[in-house]
């Protein structure tokens, strides 16, 4: 495992922990850090490490040259799902991506979300969004985390199938993050709370002024 901690960093450590099955697609993969990582901690047998983009798949076919994964590990050039058979993994991680990319590629790849039993996503934007969609398409929150890493905060979703209802405020904030009332979560708000504070002292409507003063009061319940 030399040179492990190049890859291992708390936010892809955080996904790999969430994974419940062996065969896995990492979609938009970049690098093919978190399918390296799976199959390195035996979290994953069998991964695929797919994205749009050719430059990064070739740092991700150096990578996963290096750590002698070429036979669990196949690379696959395409947009989104698309280059997923059905049946063929049972875990698909979108990691890095906004909320509405990840809207439209589940959108796109519903065939193969119908025998997907897990997703992970981890949505740089409109979490709101995300948690209101993925309830739509017939998933449900299992575990919500937020890791703190280089001054940045991730939000992880794991997801599978079933049903549930949250309140606005569960929606805005997450159900399960409330729940655990970690530290993280607290230190995350607080600085949710500082910068619409910052936005109530710009020239806005009326209408994102309450929205925003609603935010605040629906953060500040939770502290």
């Amino acid at each position: 495992m030399e040179n492990l901690n190049k890859i291992k960093s708390k936010r892809i450590n955080f996904i790999v922990n969430e994974i419940q099955h062996e065969k896995i697609a990492d979609i938009g993969t970049d690098h093919a850090y978190i399918p390296i990582l799976a199959c390195l901690l035996k979290k994953s047998t069998r991964a695929i490490a797919s994205d749009i983009r050719k430059l990064p798949l070739e740092f991700a076919k150096k990578n996963i040259e290096y750590y002698n994964l070429v036979d669990k590990i196949s690379i696959r050039l395409g947009s989104g799902l698309s280059k997923l058979n059905e049946n063929e993994v049972d875990t698909i991680i979108l990691a890095g991506i906004g909320a509405n990319t990840i809207i439209n590629i589940l959108e796109d790849g519903k065939n193969i979300l119908e025998n997907t039993r897990q997703l992970i996503i981890s949505p740089q934007s409109g979490l709101i969004k995300i948690r209101k969609y993925i309830h739509k398409i017939g998933f449900k929150i299992k575990n919500e985390i937020i890791a703190y890493e280089n001054g940045l905060y991730y939000h992880i979703i794991n997801l599978i199938k079933g049903t549930e209802e949250y309140t606005k405020k569960e929606y805005i904030l997450g159900k399960i993050l409330i729940e655990k009332n970690e530290e993280v979560f607290k230190n995350y708000l607080k600085e949710q709370i500082k910068d619409k504070k910052w936005l109530l002292e710009k020239p806005i409507n009326d209408e994102k002024r309450r929205e925003i003063k609603e935010f605040i009061e629906i953060c500040e319940s939770v502290l």
